[in-house]
């Protein structure tokens, strides 16, 4: 996604916890985008931290494999790979349980081995 920013202030090694507001100054787009990067770094942290990778309880994607020959199959769901979040959907005119073939974000995909349950998750 292309974006038309003045000028990309935020620098991890400085380790800035926030950006706050000078009475009387001006607000800048750099000064709210640097907040919010340091806003979602300390979030991803956090949640790598806890979560790391993998499906979660509650909204978590589900998979599953009838048998061999048998595609796989996805329960819509959310999934984590190194703490960031990924949303696993079927498209439109898809039900559930739906194969990978009919993934929203995944059009086309290659059919996976039928001696392998390895899945791999694009986020």
């Amino acid at each position: 996604m292309k974006t038309q920013i003045s000028r990309d202030s935020h620098r991890p090694e400085r380790r800035y916890s926030g950006v706050y507001q000078q009475m009387g100054r001006m607000i800048t787009d750099a000064d709210l985008n640097e907040l919010a990067e340091i806003v979602k770094t300390r979030l991803d942290d956090a949640l790598n931290d806890v979560i790391d990778s993998g499906s979660p309880k509650a909204r978590g994607v589900r998979i599953s494999k009838a048998g061999v020959g048998q595609p796989v199959q996805f329960t819509p769901g959310y999934v984590y790979a190194d703490g960031v979040i990924g949303r696993v959907r079927a498209r439109p005119e898809a039900e559930a349980p739906f194969d990978l073939a009919d993934q929203a974000d995944f059009p086309g995909a290659p059919a996976p081995p039928d001696n392998s349950f390895l899945v791999y998750v694009d986020i």
